[in-house]
């Protein structure tokens, strides 16, 4: 069963506002037993990429597209 990552609906004033946050993937990644150098290879990310995610910054789709393929979840985004 895939976990699905939601976002309540925003306006495109408070979506410009809002910052990214990641610690729902970090916990994720703690059920799965899997660290951050597993998820880089399994996923062939780059570790810049898993840079930008440990400080919460805005990262590709392909990205978490690719993360949530080896990690069997979904993001769901309502703007």
């Amino acid at each position: 069963m895939k976990t699905m990552l939601t976002m309540p609906q925003l306006s495109k004033k408070e979506a410009e506002n809002i910052a990214v946050c990641y610690d729902k993937l970090w916990k994720l990644m703690i059920d799965k037993k899997i660290n951050k150098t597993q998820l880089c290879e399994k996923t062939k990310i780059t570790t810049n990429a898993m840079a930008k995610l440990e400080r919460n910054e805005d990262v590709r789709v392909e990205t978490l597209v690719k993360i949530c393929n080896v990690l069997n979840c979904n993001f769901i985004i309502w703007i």
